[in-house]
Order: C-alpha cells, then sequence, then structure tokens
C-alpha cells in the first residue's frame, strides 16, 4: 500500500462576484494500491514524451468522494484521473472500493 493525494480546485468568485475554480488545495489522503499500466505510446515526431500510466485500487467501505476533475498525486507525481472512477463491489453487492485510472505524460 502507498499513500496517494487527491487534489481539488476549491470553488472561489472574482472581483465580479462570478464563481470561479481556484488552485488545486490537498483535499484527501488515503492508501492504494498502485499498478503500473501499460499503454502502446502513439508514434509523435514532435517529442519524445515519456508516459506514466497507473490504475490505482482503493479499498473503502464507503465511496470516497474522488470525482474525475480532481489530480492525483502519485509516487510524487501530479497525474490527471482518465475516464470514470469505478466502483468496486463484492459478489453480495457491498461497496469495497474503487479503482480510478491516472495518466501522466512529460515532455
Amino acid at each position: 500500500m502507498e499513500t496517494i493525494e487527491v487534489y481539488r480546485g476549491l470553488a472561489d468568485t472574482d472581483a465580479d462576484g462570478n464563481t470561479i475554480q481556484s488552485g488545486l488545495h490537498l483535499w484527501k489522503s488515503m492508501p492504494a494500491l498502485v499498478a503500473p499500466l501499460q499503454k502502446d505510446a502513439a508514434a509523435d515526431t514532435d517529442s519524445l514524451a515519456v508516459e506514466y500510466n497507473c490504475t490505482l485500487y482503493i479499498r473503502s467501505p464507503e465511496p470516497t468522494g474522488i470525482r474525475e476533475s480532481d489530480v492525483v498525486r502519485v509516487r510524487g507525481r501530479m497525474a490527471r484521473i482518465e475516464g470514470t472512477v469505478a466502483i468496486w463491489h463484492d459478489t453480495a453487492g457491498r461497496h469495497i472500493g474503487e479503482v480510478i485510472n491516472v495518466s501522466l505524460k512529460e515532455g
């Protein structure tokens, strides 16, 4: 198990009173199993990018509240959530956790 950190932009208002999203703030830390994810890199002649992808398995008897718009710090890198947060149920239908794919492309 490793500790991951979930960051979320907080709601704020600008000078005109409009609701805006402020910078990212630490929302929650939690333990997770981190599994590397192998993806075929698309051929790109403009850059030699390095992709860091992994799947996070979070055990929790209740929903964690993680949103697709959150950013997750995994192994020292800030990565965005790919797709939707998958709910993990056992055979009796009880919530036992969530599965999240995160991706970061550098370069």
